[in-house]
């Protein structure tokens, strides 16, 4: 979807294409300018703080019915996610005049509200 990629994100690219297409990824190696070859290069590094989430996506079900989602920080608490879900009009509309009777909360996965 990028219209300009650096040469640096394209090596990386290339690096991790080559176990998959060794002689294609051989070729745009030298092509993108790069010496030596691809597969004597040093394998891209990751960041560890990009594989961690902050935020994420949480079921919300009325009477064991998934009838929306909520955005919530990982580290969100049942009580912030019960105002949340209670909060989105989709889930007021199954909920209505009810009074809820029993929330049912898995930390960072789904919460349940019985009415």
């Amino acid at each position: 979807k990028e219209k300009n990629i650096s040469k640096d994100n394209y090596s990386i690219f290339v690096q991790l294409l080559a176990p998959f297409a060794p002689h294609v990824a051989e070729e745009l190696w030298v092509l993108i300018g790069n010496k030596g070859s691809v597969h004597s290069a040093q394998w891209p590094q990751f960041s560890p703080e990009k594989l961690t989430e902050t935020v994420i996506n949480i079921m919300i079900q009325v009477n064991g019915k998934m009838r929306g989602m909520v955005e919530a920080k990982v580290d969100a608490t049942e009580e912030d996610v019960k105002n949340m879900a209670l909060n989105k009009a989709e889930i007021q509309k199954w909920i209505g005049e009810n009074a809820v009777k029993k929330v049912i909360f898995v930390k960072g996965k789904v919460m349940n509200l019985v009415i």
